[in-house]
């Protein structure tokens, strides 16, 4: 068990931050937020449980053993009411004083990463839900302004048919489900309701902007499945959802179609 080591140094790639962790034998271990943007995982007192790392992270220390301020996206006061693991995946509910006095996107993916790091260093799945008394999270969020209607009378943008002929476009519509060494996730959640999960509305979105470019003569490279009819990966999942590093590796893919 990753726990089990004195003195622990990762490179979390994927999240682009260096996680520290000064861990004693068997113990619960929450990651903390250090001033600089940085990850702290740290070893809690209390049950060697991910029950037990979630609660605490609503409480860090002052400071680091080694000097560091620590500091948590999830705010004091909130409590876990519970945590289920299904199929690779964890649904964890906090109690509503996680929201606050509001809650907005930086936050939000704040809370995310430091969820997400806690049960993995616990030995949980990557892929998890939050909800606060029960509901999504990220349905907490105040809603966007509305885009101002065209008032001007003027037509949309639209590239005139063979605008772009001759030209080679490669799209690379986001991230897409990636295989993280122990199961198969995406990097984002579900942050703004009613869109799906940020790795899967990208791609929709590719798919939209695709459609125009091939309207206007282009010639598409892409490095995800931008046909959701397409059919579905070994794992289950269907090919749209699969990220590039699987779909590179499809006969398709290679052939440039």
């Amino acid at each position: 068990m990753i726990r089990s080591r004195v003195h622990l140094f990762l490179t979390l790639l994927s999240a682009g931050v260096l996680l520290c962790s000064t861990l004693a034998g068997q113990a619960a271990t929450s990651v903390y937020v250090t001033p600089d943007g940085g990850l702290y995982a740290l070893a809690v007192s209390g049950p060697d449980t991910a029950e037990n790392a979630l609660e605490a992270l609503s409480s860090p220390p002052y400071a680091a053993p080694d000097g560091r301020a620590l500091n948590s996206a999830i705010l004091p006061g909130t409590h876990l009411l519970s945590l289920q693991i299904s199929d690779d995946r964890a649904v964890v509910d906090f109690t509503r004083d996680i929201i606050g006095d509001g809650l907005d996107e930086a936050r939000l993916e704040a809370i995310h990463t430091q969820v997400r790091f806690t049960l993995e260093i616990n030995g949980g799945p990557a892929s998890v839900s939050i909800l606060a008394a029960g509901k999504d999270l990220y349905e907490h969020l105040p809603p966007l302004n509305p885009v101002p209607a065209n008032t001007q009378g003027r037509p949309p943008v639209r590239l005139a048919a063979g605008t772009l002929a001759g030209k080679i476009i490669t799209l690379s519509p986001g991230h897409g489900l990636k295989w993280s060494g122990s199961s198969w996730t995406t990097d984002r959640p579900v942050y703004c309701a009613p869109l799906n999960q940020e790795d899967y509305h990208n791609l929709e979105m590719g798919i939209y902007l695709e459609t125009h470019l091939l309207e206007a003569g282009a010639t598409m490279k892409t490095n995800r499945c931008t046909n959701k009819s397409y059919g579905n990966h070994a794992i289950g999942e269907p090919w749209w959802h699969m990220g590039p590093s699987a779909w590179r590796q499809h006969p398709r893919a290679r052939a440039g179609l």
